[in-house]
């Protein structure tokens, strides 16, 4: 298996990865009700407000009104160009699990759209359209909240530099006009989002429905995250509108290959790796397989993970460092029954593809 294979295979961008992760603080908790504002985006002391409460806006120009009920989208300016999103400043949500909330209210939801989503929560420009992240350099996954009663369904969408998709539809009979709460659930060691819908909430969460998980492992390239923004954001048209936001960060800040958990991908992870080759870790969940030296997401320690961890080993370390660093270690005697090992599995693999 190529280099390019291992990234591709395990979703990373290897260097922008170490460099990001280990350079950016932790993504944390952050709650607001998004109703203590007032003014609009165009104002500096309203900008201010905001920003000392964690978020930002797309654009300072397309207006975002605030009052008691919440943040209102695109107040009187009708159509696709008054679309904005109000982001979170943090930008590294990538690099944790969490969960996020945010309710809003759509008394004409056939024409009022909205958005929620993890990316850099920037307005498409081509065509007019400015929705978040589509068609710009950017990696997203979102709730595209164009719906219409007649047709009842959630929409969702992933998008990576491009329209990639995909793009799933799952029906929702209870959609209606109303307030409308949204949950978005990631988990950093499946590489999944799950959107979750609440249909005329009254202040305790019951999903109505759940949209089938959506797998962004391909955002972990060079193109897409952990080395692009990463915020939490929400936005639309028409006058929808935000409140009540939360996110509650499920993980400390997660690095591939930082098996122990300190930050940094030092010698102490390849003993975990080394010591972990080749046990079965079928039974174990994705987080306990990565701990064990998991590295490609199939709840194996084998060769594969070998590579990788070689390859993240010496982007945080520098070329030559993992041979260096083998060199150095004691217990020649275990480290050659790793090789062994490797050339072993190496062997029956070639045997088995002679045989085909």
């Amino acid at each position: 298996m190529t280099r390019t294979d291992l990234i591709l295979r395990f979703g990373l961008g290897l260097l922008p990865l170490v460099v990001v992760a280990s350079a950016a603080p932790a993504a944390t908790d952050l709650s607001h009700s998004l109703t203590t504002f007032s003014g609009d985006n165009t104002q500096p002391a309203t900008q201010t407000a905001v920003a000392a409460a964690g978020f930002n806006f797309f654009d300072t120009v397309t207006p975002i009104s605030f009052n008691s009920a919440g943040a209102h989208f695109d107040p009187g300016f009708f159509g696709n160009d008054g679309r904005n999103y109000m982001r979170t400043i943090q930008d590294d949500y990538a690099n944790v699990s969490f969960r996020a909330e945010i309710t809003m209210v759509a008394p004409d939801i056939d024409n009022q759209d909205a958005y929620f989503g993890l990316g850099a929560g920037n307005a498409a420009i081509e065509f007019g359209f400015r929705t978040p992240d589509w068609t710009t350099d950017f990696a997203s996954v979102m709730y595209w909240g164009e719906t219409e009663i007649a047709e009842p369904s959630v929409q969702t969408f992933r998008t990576n530099d491009s329209k990639d998709g995909p793009f799933v539809t799952t029906a929702a009979p209870a959609l209606t006009n109303g307030t409308h709460r949204v949950r978005m659930d990631y988990d950093w060691f499946t590489k999944q989002v799950t959107y979750s819908f609440d249909f005329n909430y009254t202040g305790t969460f019951s999903a109505d429905t759940t949209a089938p998980p959506v797998n962004v492992r391909s955002h972990y390239i060079p193109t897409g995250w952990p080395n692009e923004p990463a915020r939490i954001y929400f936005g639309g048209d028409e006058d929808i509108v935000f409140k009540d936001f939360s996110v509650d960060a499920l993980t400390g800040e997660m690095l591939m290959g930082d098996f122990n958990s300190n930050g940094t991908i030092t010698e102490a992870d390849w003993a975990i790796l080394r010591d972990n080759m080749h046990t079965n870790l079928s039974s174990l969940t994705l987080a306990q397989a990565f701990f064990l030296g998991d590295l490609t997401g199939d709840k194996a320690n084998n060769h594969d993970d070998y590579v990788a961890f070689k390859i993240l080993y010496e982007d945080a370390n520098g070329a030559g460092s993992f041979a260096r660093m083998l060199a150095g270690v004691p217990e020649p005697s275990t480290l050659l029954l790793f090789v062994v090992g490797l050339l072993s599995t190496g062997l029956a693999r070639r045997r088995g593809a002679n045989r085909g």
